[in-house]
């Protein structure tokens, strides 16, 4: 699957040799964009949202990544997907409210130490991403909503944001 990035609070030419990111681009072109995606594993049929979340999390675990530490106690145990060498990484199919909670899980991560990269990854254009409507698709975070938030936000650490590209875009 094809993507953009955008980085906040460092310069990008920083980042073009260190191999977590070259691994997440790696782990992100395994999977294949499909207007009804589904993939079973384990005996279950995952669809849509559930399909691509269970696809991540089969390629990144393939690399090495694991889950990470809780970054907050309320809610208890808030973390995100992927951790690995203080990098985290958050796969949102979901709520555009969700968004908050992550800029506070990433802002107190890096407070307490446990994180030097946070990474967030969106469609980019949800519509175009779940063309059959998956839940909540209305009310999904994209690309040019998170890097709109986050340029108005003061993101008070280094921040790697990844929209998933549709085979249209």
């Amino acid at each position: 699957m094809n993507f953009r990035n955008e980085y906040f609070l460092f310069n990008q030419r920083l980042l073009r040799n260190v191999n977590e990111i070259n691994e997440i681009g790696k782990c992100i072109k395994t999977l294949q964009w499909k207007p009804e995606f589904s993939l079973e594993a384990d005996g279950i049929n995952y669809v849509y949202q559930a399909g691509y979340y269970k696809a991540f999390d089969l390629a990144f675990k393939q690399c090495g990544w694991r889950l990470p530490p809780a970054l907050l106690d309320d809610p208890p145990g808030a973390m995100g997907h992927y951790f690995k060498n203080s990098i985290f990484i958050e796969v949102q199919l979901g709520d555009s409210s969700t968004v908050f909670r992550d800029y506070l899980k990433y802002h107190k991560g890096f407070k307490k130490g446990l994180l030097t990269l946070a990474v967030l990854i969106v469609p980019s254009s949800p519509k175009a991403f779940f063309p059959s409507g998956a839940k909540n698709v209305q009310s999904m975070i994209g690309y040019e909503f998170a890097s709109k938030y986050f340029k108005l936000m003061p993101v008070p650490i280094p921040l790697l944001l990844i929209g998933l590209l549709d085979e249209n875009d």
